[in-house]
């Protein structure tokens, strides 16, 4: 069995799932969620706590972890992977890391088209990443990268249709999407977040094709500084500077 959490966005959701790696197949067993605006380990181990007492079964159970490493909320994501790399060590199992965008496109994967999982970055970016599909199966296109709204409707024009923007970016930003590439359809809110479930069967895959899974070097994939390191480095950057002296 698989244990799966997502810490990247504002909805915290914690998953148990039966895996058969030889099929293979992830079937969901539990599910939980929560409201991550007040996160910290103590609500994570109620909702995993949550989740195996609602399945029957214990930690002892697991076979693998599997968390979200990002793009998403810096605190989310820095609060979550500690948690899970905890919880990995203590247990001794493996720690699939799962980039947050890769699962997003698992959710909501569909036979032909493409597919631009968008998350509100502020400061007037997104993370994002553009992919596409084709008889089923999945290429990313354009990797995971903060930027502007306008980069990722540029880079998803000439792909092949249809073309679906999901997640709160492309809610934030829909009029801009609407004007630009008014053939484009904009998910469901749902859509756009992250289900630990769809972490687990993202993280079975790169289970039987990867060899390294030590939660020792699993760290967050934040793509951009966060804001207080953006004024650290331009208050340094600021202060390097000289000055000039009129004559």
């Amino acid at each position: 069995m698989i244990l799966a959490g997502d810490t990247s966005t504002g909805y915290c959701t914690v998953a148990l799932c039966q895996c058969d790696k030889n099929k293979p197949s992830c079937i969901p067993i539990s599910t939980m969620g929560l409201d991550s605006r007040h996160l910290h380990s103590e609500r994570l181990l109620e909702a995993v706590e949550g989740v195996l007492e609602k399945a029957g079964t214990e930690l002892q159970s697991l076979s693998c972890l599997a968390v979200t490493t990002g793009p998403g909320s810096f605190t989310g994501l820095r609060v979550g992977l500690s948690f899970w790399k905890g919880l990995a060590l203590a247990l001794q199992l493996p720690l699939v890391s799962v980039p947050t965008l890769d699962a997003l496109a698992r959710m909501n994967a569909f036979p032909q088209g493409t597919l631009v999982p968008l998350l509100d970055a502020r400061m007037k970016e997104v993370f994002g990443a553009v992919y596409r599909f084709q008889k089923g199966c999945r290429e990313k296109i354009v990797p995971d990268q903060a930027a502007s709204v306008d980069f990722f409707i540029e880079a998803a024009l000439s792909a092949t249709a249809p073309l679906v923007f999901l997640g709160d970016g492309a809610q934030r930003y829909a009029s801009e999407i609407r004007s630009r590439a008014p053939e484009a359809m904009i998910a469901e809110v749902h859509c756009g977040l992250p289900r630990a479930d769809a972490v687990a069967a993202e993280a079975l895959d790169l289970w039987l094709t990867q060899t390294e899974h030590n939660p020792a070097y699993a760290v967050p994939l934040y793509h951009r500084l966060s804001q207080a390191e953006q004024a650290k480095e331009a208050a340094g950057t600021k202060a390097a500077t000289p000055e000039k002296h009129r004559p």
